[in-house]
């Protein structure tokens, strides 16, 4: 009974932890995320996309997924020496994505309860693919954009990623949220070919979660056992 109470007691904290004031997408929420684009100081460089595909079926995604939510397309062809995206979605799409991750569209466009943003994203790809987060509000006719630090993450290697919400203008008025796929085409041997397939999932997998919650219980018991 006591190794029982042990084990939820874990489960719970970590829970809380992770979950406490921060703001993240589900699986409905990331499906939403149907709207590409470029930052808005991208040159021509920067986002050179022939085909994506938001998915959750990892036959259709070509790759196995380690998140709930897959993307595949593909990023270069120019002779350019790097290309980007923006994956996510805006306006009212935005609103919309909100208030699916919520459980509620009564949320509208509103994170003034957050104060951190964060998405699970994973590299199920064989190259090298760089990772940032977005955000933006809107004041009037002022837009505000929000990014995080780029994260380069290997073949089969995931990352968190986060954008603290305690300096953001308007969160009353979210109308941009997703995130930012690019690919440096340095030659380099992990490096995507200039004119290469990225797949990317985000959204964890709740029975891989749950599993992985459950063995750190199972670790701090026998390190209880043994000590």
């Amino acid at each position: 009974m006591k190794r029982v109470f042990l084990l939820v007691l874990v489960v719970g904290v970590l829970a809380s932890q992770t979950s406490a004031h921060m703001f993240t997408l589900n699986r409905d929420a990331a499906m939403m995320l149907t709207d590409i684009g470029h930052r808005t100081d991208a040159t021509e460089n920067h986002s050179l996309l022939y085909d994506w595909t938001p998915t959750t079926d990892p036959h259709d995604y070509g790759a196995p997924m380690q998140g709930a939510v897959g993307f595949s397309g593909e990023l270069g062809g120019t002779g350019a020496t790097y290309a980007a995206m923006l994956i996510g979605a805006a306006g009212s799409a935005a609103a919309d994505v909100i208030g699916a991750a919520l459980g509620s569209p009564s949320y509208g466009n509103n994170l003034t309860d957050y104060d951190m943003y964060s998405l699970f994203v994973a590299n199920d790809n064989q190259s090298n693919w760089t990772f940032t987060l977005y955000l933006a509000t809107t004041d009037g006719s002022t837009v505000h954009e929000y990014w995080s630090g780029p994260t380069q993450v290997s073949p089969g290697d995931n990352t968190i990623l986060s954008i603290a919400l305690g300096s953001v203008l308007n969160l009353d008025n979210v109308t941009g949220i997703g995130f930012e796929i690019e690919g440096v085409f340095d030659g380099l041997e992990a490096s995507p070919s200039n004119g290469d397939t990225f797949h990317v999932s985000v959204v964890p997998v709740p029975a891989a979660f749950l599993l992985g919650l459950l063995g750190l219980g199972a670790a701090g018991l026998r390190l209880r056992k043994y000590a």
